[in-house]
């Protein structure tokens, strides 16, 4: 009988917790910008506040539609130079596995890239819901492509830094246009 008692009382205080933890974090958001509310709630914070930094440093950001557009421009910049790196990559490239996969990428990123451009028109049409939806298919070109190179246990992956950075720039975008879609 204590037993219970003891594991329900853990389990109310643990509740207690979770709830006073949202309240407080909550609160502490209120007075923040809409880019460090937005960027709190990618996995990686720290990226997001970078990235939109730079994208557009003379300006402060106020509004989600701004950083909508931000974003998809951002992600589009990204995996154009990307693209143009892998296609300079192949060249270079003596191991025919590495250059048959960094061709592969290629292929995926120009997939991407017509995507996100889609996702932009979709955007600017305030279709968000249209946004979210492809812009999943870009992720998860950018995820075959990394897939690729871990097939080759041998290879280091060149593109794993930028396949790493247009998967969270694509969260980015995800999670604005989830918030002006609600």
């Amino acid at each position: 009988m204590y037993k219970n008692m003891a594991s329900s009382s853990l389990g109310s205080s643990l509740i207690i917790k979770v709830y006073l933890h949202v309240v407080i974090l909550s609160i502490g958001l209120a007075g923040c910008s809409v880019v460090t509310r937005l960027c709190l709630k990618t996995p990686d914070p720290k990226f997001c506040l970078s990235a939109i930094a730079s994208s557009n440093p003379e300006t402060d950001i106020d509004d989600l539609e701004t950083l909508g557009v931000i974003s998809i421009d951002s992600a589009l910049a990204n995996a154009t130079a990307t693209l143009q790196f892998i296609q300079e990559l192949v060249g270079f490239v003596p191991n025919v596995g590495v250059k048959a996969r960094l061709r592969r990428c290629a292929n995926l990123y120009a997939h991407a890239i017509d995507i996100l451009q889609q996702s932009n028109e979709d955007y600017k049409k305030g279709h968000y819901q249209d946004v979210i939806f492809k812009v999943s298919f870009a992720y998860h070109a950018v995820q075959y492509c990394e897939y690729s190179f871990r097939r080759l246990r041998s290879t280091v992956n060149p593109l794993s830094g930028p396949n790493h950075d247009l998967e969270r720039l694509i969260i980015i975008v995800s999670i604005i246009n989830q918030e002006l879609k609600d």
